[in-house]
Formats: C-alpha cells, sequence, structure tokens
C-alpha cells in the first residue's frame, strides 16, 4: 500500500483474542495487514461476542478500544418480532439488519471519532453496520461482511440442522450494504450476491493468510483437522469420521487423526482419533501433520481453515464447499473430493507418496501468495476516495 498513511478505525462485534475461529482470525490479519502496511489503525470491540481484553490490549496496545454493548432487552425483542412481521420477514429465524445494535455503542463510537478523527472506519458484519452513523460524511466507510445472510438459515434447515447465528431478508442487507462506501466480500460467488442486491461497489478481500515454511522433523499426525465446535464443523466431522475413515483405514490402519479447536468439547470419539483441544499455537499444530483436512458440507464465505493449510504449505483434501472462492487451485494447489470414496482415495494415495506430499506442499505456499497478492491490491483499492 502506498502513501497516503491513513488513521483508520475497525468497529466489531466479534473480538480478534482468543483466535479460535475463523472469523477471528480474519479480522485478526486484517488488523495487521493495515498495520503492517504503515496505517495508524485502532480497534474498537463491542462484546457482541465476549473476548479476552487483556489480549487484545496486549496485542494493539493504546489503540484498542473497549466500547459498551448491552443486547437488547426482552421488550425490544417483543417490538422486534412485530417488525419482522410486518417486513414480512420469516419471524422465526430472519432478523432485521440491526436487531443486534446498542444506541450506547453508536454513542461511544461517535465520541472516540471526535478524540481521533479518523479517515477511514472499517466495520465488521452488515448487523453491526449502523455504527457507521457514527461518523461523519467525509469519513471513508468500509463494511467487511464476512459473510452472505441473506435467508441464511435456509442453509441448515437443508442440510438437516437448526438455524445458527444471525439470519436476514435480501431488502435488510442491502440496507446495510448501502450505508457504506464500499463493501468487501470474502470471496468471488458472494461478491456477485452483493452487488445483485446493492449498488454500493463491492472488493473481493479474502482471509490474509500466513506464509510460513513449517519444520516438520516430527510428523506424528497423518491428518489434520482444525475447527471449532460450531453444527456445520460437527456434521463435517461427524460425516469424516463415519464415511471417509473407515476406509482410510482399510489401507492405513493405523492412521492418525489429529482434531483440535474447540469440536473437541462436542465431538465424538474414534480409537484412530487424537484430541489436542483448543490451540493458540497453529504453526506448531500443523507443523505436527503431513496432510490437512476440511471435510465442510455445507457453509458460506471463505474456509479459513482451508486457506490457512495453504499458507502453512500443507497438502490438503477437501470438499467442493471447503474450496469455495479458491477453485483455482483446485487439482492442483489442494485436492478436491465430493464423495467420501474419492476423499479416502485422495488420502491413501498422498499418505502414500511422499513426493506427492511435497509437491502439493510446494503448490499450496505458491497459491497462498497469489491470494494474497490480489487481496492486497483489492484492499488498497478499497481505502482509496
Amino acid at each position: 500500500m502506498n502513501e497516503p498513511k491513513l488513521k483508520i478505525l475497525v468497529a466489531s462485534p466479534t473480538p480478534t483474542h482468543p483466535i479460535s475461529g475463523g472469523n477471528r482470525a480474519r479480522i485478526y490479519r486484517l488488523v495487521r495487514e493495515l498495520n503492517n502496511a504503515g496505517h495508524e489503525v485502532h480497534f474498537a470491540h463491542a462484546s457482541v461476542e465476549t473476548g479476552d481484553d487483556q489480549a487484545m490490549a496486549q496485542a494493539w496496545g493504546d489503540r484498542y478500544h473497549q466500547i459498551p454493548y448491552q443486547s437488547p432487552s426482552q421488550t425490544i425483542r417483543r417490538v422486534v418480532k412485530k417488525l419482522q412481521r410486518f417486513l414480512e420477514l420469516n419471524a422465526q429465524y430472519n432478523r432485521p439488519v440491526d436487531a443486534l445494535w446498542d444506541n450506547a455503542t453508536g454513542i461511544a463510537l461517535q465520541k472516540l471519532h471526535e478524540a481521533h478523527q479518523f479517515d477511514v472506519v472499517i466495520v465488521e458484519y452488515v448487523f453491526f453496520s449502523k455504527a457507521f452513523a457514527a461518523f461523519p460524511a467525509g469519513v471513508r466507510k468500509i463494511l467487511d461482511t464476512h459473510d452472505v445472510f441473506t435467508n441464511r438459515y435456509r442453509l441448515y434447515l437443508q442440510n438437516n440442522a437448526r438455524p445458527q447465528w444471525f439470519s436476514t431478508s435480501a431488502r435488510q442487507e442491502a440496507l446495510a450494504l448501502n450505508r457504506a462506501d464500499v463493501a468487501l466480500a470474502i470471496q468471488e460467488k458472494e461478491a456477485g450476491h452483493f452487488r445483485s442486491i446493492s449498488a454500493t461497489p463491492v472488493k473481493v478481500v479474502g482471509h490474509f493468510v500466513e506464509i510460513r515454511q513449517l519444520d516438520s522433523p516430527d510428523q506424528n499426525l497423518d491428518l489434520t483437522y482444525i475447527g471449532a465446535k460450531n453444527p456445520i464443523n460437527v456434521q463435517s466431522m461427524d460425516w469424516f469420521r463415519d464415511e471417509v475413515l473407515p476406509l482410510v483405514k482399510q489401507a492405513h490402519p493405523n492412521v492418525r487423526v489429529g482434531v483440535a479447536g474447540s469440536i473437541c468439547d462436542v465431538l465424538e470419539r474414534d480409537p484412530n482419533m487424537i484430541f489436542l483441544g483448543e490451540t493458540q499455537d497453529l504453526p506448531a499444530t500443523y507443523a505436527r501433520s503431513r496432510i490437512v483436512i476440511n471435510p465442510m458440507l455445507y457453509g458460506t464465505g471463505l474456509k479459513i481453515k482451508t486457506i490457512e493449510a495453504l499458507g502453512f504449505g500443507k497438502p490438503l483434501v477437501t470438499t467442493p464447499c471447503g474450496a469455495e472462492g479458491l477453485e483455482n487451485g483446485c487439482g492442483t494447489a489442494f485436492l478436491v473430493a465430493d464423495k467420501a470414496p474419492e476423499m479416502a482415495d485422495h488420502l491413501i494415495r498422498v499418505l502414500s507418496d511422499g513426493e506427492l506430499r511435497d509437491e502439493l506442499g510446494s503448490r499450496a505456499t505458491a497459491c497462498a501468495q497469489r491470494w494474497n497478492a490480489v487481496a492486497l491490491k483489492n484492499l488498497t483499492d478499497a481505502l482509496s476516495a
């Protein structure tokens, strides 16, 4: 990124620490990238989702700001339900885009701007977009979308799961986009959706992945999966354990599958699985493994664990869903399978062929480097008025 250097506020309902999920990693890496470019970057967290304030203060210093937030009261929720019916939203699952907003958060952000006079504000998530109202017209407003939330509940119902987190209508999501000068989509497919519902310009800025060659003298895990305990991850790993792993064990009876992250708290065990628990040292965890897996069955956004594995130069086997947004790397930088026998065949082949593992690792690194370069260019463009 070239001059001029900017004073930037990243306002988020999600913390950067602990880095226990892909969304947190996405925000953390975005702030790091802006800092590395020489901008003065402040991070303001309103605890819609709680985090580690001490760790964030240590990471961002005096540019870390705790912002007050209270979730809506029961009375407000009843009003919201009436509003949902008036707006013809699915009252059971879809919500107005501002359903989680707290006006005290907006007042605090306004005072923060008065104290620092930011050039740019980046707001995380459409349901936090009302934060833009705290900043005057001269401040460039960028919405980091993360995911598509239009009728997101349907994705869960179609896969026999209970809808989670946040879902809204296309009209409400467009309202959020229209508040911004530019929106960031994490992958091209989602950028197309945003362009179809709003005239706000959209730039594709994927997750900035750490590029690191790992020293792996003791690869005591054959396969590794890292994930949080959300229902999509659990369903996906249930499928892998029940449908894919038995086929792999026919060729490699002693295959060792490392599982890390909060998913360890809820996933059913298998004798070949080694549960590593939560980890804050991702490089060390990845270094232990010959192959990374991401058997994602469904979902939105960019699968952070996919691009993360590429950045660490690890051979990767995933599903078409796990590869969304990274289609240029399919079959070259990593292997893709949509059926259990095909995924098992890929894993057996890569486990048995050290030269293939080395080749996939090199291609993974190159793919991640190209990915970062495109994301950096698009972010630079988004910062320019």
